[in-house]
């Protein structure tokens, strides 16, 4: 009979409730385990224990592994707070592990008070889903805030405006919490350190004394003092911010009790027996590659998902494939992760599968239903199939690992870009990217020498592969046979850039397509550009675009990367316009992503995106207009400005001082470019140009930080 040792994780009233009582329980050995210090004393302070020892710290996944083989317990008790989604996700991962090992999760019940089931702010409460979600909440409202939910997620505040003034934050009285209070910039009043429980009229005391309009807070339920906290927000008038719980299943304490009666009977059985009476099993959905869609594509993981599920879902082509293995199981039709969440929560179920297409990591529909099944709290697991790129690489006879992989499938792409890059490159396409329609792209864009291998239907009769071909041999094969919207393709350029020692030079300027029209010469375009530190995603800006030279060159910077990105040329004379129409045609074809706006900067910039960099080659005089606005579009936007005159540059120095920008830069570049005269050569002296830099610190997101209740 294996020992009767049991290792429970507390913190909380529940876990100090169970330690108690296990203490007494004859024949039990164990181990309490607490986060903090401050836990471990409120554990000496309530409670003298015989039989069982404490542990103090915090355990992530691996160190809560090696633990759990040290102590070599046969019971395990998960009775932390509500909210401590890592650690109970850490315990049950390492559970896992050792199969001898009984868990149990002891969850604390939600609060029964009217804010369960109230919504928008009714009865004066909100609901948010998370710390992120109240913060933007509370950015847009005014007023004192007093937030109740500890220390460790006071630094997701700091972008609420005004947050050292309006929050008063109430933390644990230990020297941490207010330690990381000090370090945000709280102090005095607004530190409330204290320890609960608190009453009700407690809680309506310090709402009033610190004149606040709202009260932050997390369902902690009833032994958490949730319902005194919401007494005290109706009676303070104060609306009540509330931050769900997220979904979980489990016991409630008492059941938890009785659950390890029947394990001290029987540790093996009589657990398994409390198991199925007390704890309601979390649901899994697999989601199970099926590859190319024939049946006898199912791998046999696949099929063991298939024969314990108690429903399938999928789109139809794909239940097609599995229907010899859903018969007598609830099964859907459907695309939407909505549908299939709707669905499933209409009937009881423990074992479901979503069939796709493929591999569930390749361009699958996996990660977007994952995502929203997460969200009800089911547990999801992939199962790998057959992808189409190592399908259709093995019926070619040539390995994958060095093909690069994109999808125009349903998602903007700019295909030539990558195969301008890459020597080896595979598409999905559909939709808009037919086949014939990547053809003629390649054409326009001067790859009319590559070649393709093309193929769709893949593992079923129809299935259809053509090799090696040019764009325009599959145009004139695609006039009898054409592909159908669903297709994948190889490309194979051996002029690509990846294979090149000295790449493809920028654009001089006697490349352009000149007018009357200034234009912003080669040295000085391409140091601007430098200086905009183009990136991924980037929506840049050209205002007073002239020729067009510089939104060229910026959607290169963009392409030459295979970045995604958006180019506006914003330009007023109609003679430029026609030459940037030109140049863009010229230098990038049938691109969707650089766009022509008519108008005069800032009013054009109405009805954009907002922009990430902006080059002001020509303002008309309104520098500060057009400077103010970007800021207005993107506080972080990074701006080059380019000037002749000094009275252009004491506009921009102006600028510079208003807009307090902290990182600047204004360089004078002159630059002589030597010509031959005869047997001599010669500098040709330039005029020279003002370079300026203007951008705020960029200030990265701060991701939400898991609360842990000690």
């Amino acid at each position: 009979m294996a020992k009767k040792h049991v290792i429970l994780f507390a913190g909380t009233t529940e876990g100090r409730i169970l330690a108690n009582w296990l203490d007494e329980q004859s024949g039990v050995t164990g181990i309490v385990c607490v986060a903090t210090e401050y836990g471990a004393e409120l554990l000496e302070e309530e409670m003298s224990l015989k039989h069982l020892t404490v542990h103090c710290g915090r355990l992530d996944e691996g160190a809560m592994e090696a633990f759990l083989k040290k102590e070599s317990p046969s019971l395990v008790i998960d009775a932390t707070h509500p909210y401590a989604q890592v650690v109970t996700a850490n315990i049950r991962k390492a559970c896992e592990k050792y199969p001898d090992i009984c868990l149990l999760r002891c969850l604390r019940k939600e609060s029964e008070d009217e804010a369960k089931d109230s919504k928008g702010d009714k009865n004066g409460i909100i609901h948010v889903k998370n710390t992120a979600e109240a913060v933007r909440y509370l950015s847009e409202k005014e007023g004192n805030i007093f937030l109740t939910t500890g220390s460790k997620e006071l630094v997701l505040w700091q972008g609420l405006p005004g947050h050292l003034e309006r929050i008063f934050a109430r933390v644990l009285p230990v020297e941490a919490s207010v330690h990381i209070c000090r370090e945000l910039g709280y102090s005095g009043r607004h530190i409330i350190a204290m320890q609960g429980p608190f009453s009700a009229e407690m809680n309506y005391i310090q709402l009033k004394e610190f004149q606040c309009s709202y009260m932050v807070t997390k369902d902690g339920g009833d032994t958490g003092g949730f319902k005194e906290k919401m007494q005290a927000a109706k009676k303070a008038g104060a609306t009540a911010v509330v931050i769900d719980r997220p979904k979980d299943k489990g016991m409630s304490l008492e059941q938890t009790k009785e659950a390890v009666k029947e394990w001290m009977k029987d540790p093996i059985c009589g657990w398994k027996m409390a198991q199925n009476e007390y704890k309601d099993k979390n649901p899994i959905i697999y989601l199970a590659g099926i590859g190319m869609g024939r049946e006898d594509q199912l791998t046999g993981e696949v099929l063991d998902c298939l024969d314990r599920a108690d429903a399938v879902m999928g789109a139809r082509r794909m239940l097609d494939a599995a229907a010899p293995y859903t018969e007598g199981k609830a099964v859907l039709a459907a695309y939407k992760p909505s549908e299939m969440v709707n669905w499933l929560s209409s009937f009881e179920w423990d074992e479901a599968v979503l069939v796709l297409s493929g591999d569930t990591g390749f361009y699958s529909g996996a990660e977007a239903a994952s995502k929203a099944f997460l969200q009800e709290g089911w547990e999801v697991e992939y199962i790998p199939g057959v992808s189409s790129l190592s399908y259709f690489c093995a019926r070619l006879g040539r390995s994958w690992q060095n093909v690069h992989s994109i999808s125009s499938h349903g998602r903007s792409c700019d295909v030539v870009s990558h195969i301008r890059h890459y020597e080896d490159c595979f598409i999905l396409l559909g939709g808009k990217g037919s086949v014939s329609a990547l053809c003629r792209e390649l054409v326009s864009n001067g790859l009319g020498n590559v070649k393709i291998w093309a193929g769709e239907n893949f593992s079923y009769e129809t299935e259809r592969i053509l090799c090696e071909a040019t764009p325009a041999e599959l145009l004139m094969e695609e006039e009898s046979h054409p592909f159908g919207s669903l297709a994948c393709v190889i490309v194979k350029n051996p002029h690509a850039e990846e294979t090149r020692i000295y790449l493809t030079k920028h654009p001089k300027d006697e490349d352009f397509i000149r007018g009357k029209v200034p234009m912003t010469k080669e040295t000085i375009r391409r140091l601007s550009i430098e200086k905009l530190y183009i990136g991924n995603h980037s929506v840049c800006y050209d205002i007073g675009a002239g020729t067009g030279s510089v939104s060229v060159e910026m959607g290169l910077a963009i392409r030459r990367s295979c970045n995604e990105g958006s180019v506006y040329a914003i330009e007023r004379e109609p003679e430029a316009l026609e030459l940037i129409r030109a140049n863009v045609q010229k230098f990038h074809g049938n691109w969707e992503d650089i766009h022509i706006v008519e108008g005069e900067a800032p009013e054009a910039f109405e009805g954009l995106p907002a922009p990430t960099h902006a080059f002001i080659g020509g303002s008309g005089g309104k520098m500060k207009e057009i400077i103010g606005t970007l800021l207005n579009l993107n506080p972080a936007v990074r701006i080059v400005a380019n000037a002749i005159t000094l009275e252009t540059v004491s506009e921009i120095l102006a600028c510079m001082k208003e807009y307090g920008f902290e990182d600047g830069e204004l360089l004078q570049v002159q630059f002589s470019p030597v010509k031959q005269l005869g047997s001599y050569h010669m500098p040709i002296a330039q005029n020279p140009v003002y370079i300026a830099v203007m951008q705020h610190p960029v200030k990265d997101d701060v991701e939400e930080i898991e609360w842990l209740d000690s």
